[in-house]
């Protein structure tokens, strides 16, 4: 429903501009660092403590579950995407549910530009659509850094001209 939808509101079917190789080694290193090296220790942890089976657990847990992070964080780097539709701003992320927003640009009224040392090395940037309505604000993950200023003045036109340096020559 929600892809109809999309189409009868997009009937241009271009696709979203992609995301710096960076975001998918963010989403690898993530996932390693939060499920497979846990998972690991904790059963290495209770091999040396209880039965050298569980050792044994643990890198067949590391073997296992390290191509499905891999290919996990593949998909959900491949549904990142950013674009513009006529009065629309559209962001895609996800990997078990594919999310898209499609976000009026007039109702854009601030935008905040995230970054984390990690994200920072990374020349990654989150921006994050202010409106008027909601708690929060609508994401845009993981952009290219030198890319996101001016990405999010093209969406809203006026709004960080005094902000934005202009480089001559």
């Amino acid at each position: 429903v929600a892809s109809g939808a999309l189409r009868a509101a997009f009937p241009e079917a271009e696709p979203l501009a992609g995301h710096p190789r960076a975001a998918l080694r963010r989403r690898r290193t993530r996932g390693l660092l939060f499920v497979v090296v846990p998972g690991a220790a904790v059963l290495a942890g209770l091999g040396v403590a209880f039965t050298p089976v569980l050792l044994h657990c643990a890198w067949i847990y590391a073997v296992v579950t390290t191509p499905v992070v891999w290919w996990l964080a593949r998909d959900a780097y491949r549904n990142l995407g950013h674009g513009i539709r006529g009065a629309y701003l559209v962001a895609r992320s996800g990997t078990f549910s594919r999310d898209t927003l499609a976000l009026q640009r007039s109702a854009i009224a601030a935008w905040t530009f995230s970054t984390s040392p990690f994200t920072r090395r990374s020349g990654l940037v989150t921006l994050t659509a202010a409106v008027a309505a909601g708690e929060d604000g609508y994401r845009v993950r993981d952009l290219a850094a030198e890319a996101a200023p001016g990405f999010a003045a093209t969406v809203t036109p006026g709004l960080l001209d005094e902000f934005l340096v202009h480089r001559q020559g």
